[in-house]
């Protein structure tokens, strides 16, 4: 507190600062993103992306104000889906943050969004192509695909 200030306007100033941040803080923001955005989706699939923030990212982004998260803080929420092999599954969630990075900047909450310097970061699948059946040798590989069925 500075010295000959109110103790009453100090923490008035204090608490309207908190209620800032938490206005600010990423779920804030991506509750009101996915508010604006729902209305375009299916409802199973509004359902998915909420459960998919609620679970994975607002354990470790909800309560950050969302000016100060950076690129390494999403990408330890990445790792750590990655960890468990569900690959699939990291795409998505980066690309759902990086949303809510896009309309806090739209509104005015965030300057930058900290997910493109994420490109080339995530693990990938390998793909494992599979041998093509010559067409002659199609008719032979469907009579004993029949005799085994």
């Amino acid at each position: 507190m500075r010295a000959g200030s109110d103790p009453s306007h100090e923490k008035k100033r204090a608490a309207l600062q908190r209620n800032l941040e938490r206005e600010n803080s990423f779920e804030a923001v991506a509750r009101d993103w996915h508010g604006h955005r729902k209305v375009s989706w299916s409802g199973a699939h509004a359902v998915r992306v909420m459960e998919r923030m609620e679970i994975r990212l607002f354990p470790a982004l909800g309560s950050r104000p969302i000016q100060q998260i950076t690129a390494s803080e999403i990408l330890a929420v990445i790792r750590k889906i990655e960890s468990r092999d569900a690959l699939e599954l990291s795409h998505p969630v980066l690309q759902t943050a990086g949303e809510v990075f896009r309309f806090a900047i739209a509104t005015g909450r965030a300057e930058r969004d900290p997910t493109p310097d994420l490109k080339g970061a995530l693990k990938t699948r390998t793909v494992v192509l599979k041998k093509r059946v010559a067409q002659a040798e199609g008719p032979e590989l469907m009579r004993t695909i029949e005799q085994r069925g």
